[in-house]
């Protein structure tokens, strides 16, 4: 378990980096499959953006209330979701609820995620488990 968390926690680091930039480049086919245009899309991008840095700071009281490993779970669950609904989006309002959704858990993966392995490493360990946490999300 504790070689494979790392991995994991790497894995969480790039889902949550590549979702942040990939509606960039896809934009354009994505506003021509809505019928918008590509600047109504910034609402998609801005509620990502806002909905992350609203839950970051919620994310270390709510894995000290409910549990690390639960709410690591939990925000793996609810980004999946996001992301589903995000691909089956049929207007601009329904990519928002869902990019709003996807940034709920991406705002808990990442942060959760470092938690989990300062609680399961001892200090000699930790740089080489951070280290490996981080190597997928750059």
């Amino acid at each position: 378990m504790y070689s494979v968390m790392p991995w994991i926690a790497s894995i969480a680091f790039f889902m949550q980096t590549l979702d942040a930039s990939i509606l960039i480049t896809s934009l354009p086919k994505m506003a021509d499959s809505l019928n918008e245009s590509p600047l109504n899309l910034e609402t998609a991008v801005i509620c990502y953006s806002l909905t992350l840095a609203i839950f970051i700071p919620v994310s270390g009281f709510v894995s000290d209330r409910f549990g690390t490993r639960n709410i690591f779970i939990f925000s793996l669950g609810i980004f999946s979701l996001g992301s589903f609904c995000s691909a089956v989006s049929v207007s601009l309002f329904w990519l928002d609820v869902s990019r709003v959704i996807q940034g709920i858990g991406g705002a808990m993966m990442v942060p959760v995620s470092r938690l989990v392995l300062l609680k399961i490493f001892d200090k000699k360990q930790l740089l080489t488990a951070l280290n490996r946490a981080g190597l997928l999300g750059l």
